[in-house]
């Protein structure tokens, strides 16, 4: 029996939109999660084909956190904008 996925795919999504909040979204790399997520780049493959596929998965969370965002009602603390 294989060994129990350790890091899930949301973890490396999750790591994948903070460094891209940090570094940019050309500058996120499967060294570089493996490195933040201290593992090898193997699980980043095993739950990604390729490195596009990841960032697709990163766009559509940034687009879901955009879209949430803009539909949120204005406080009243916050000043008028004109």
């Amino acid at each position: 029996m294989p060994p129990k996925v350790r890091i899930l795919r949301e973890a490396i999504i999750e790591k994948a939109f903070e460094l891209t909040k940090v570094y940019g979204f050309e500058k996120v790399s499967a060294r570089l999660l493996a490195s933040e997520l201290k593992c090898s780049t193997q699980p980043v493959f095993h739950a990604f084909h390729n490195m596009k596929e990841l960032k697709e998965e990163v766009y559509k969370k940034t687009q879901k956190l955009f879209e949430e965002t803009m539909l949120q009602q204005p406080s009243d603390t916050e000043p008028p904008i004109f």
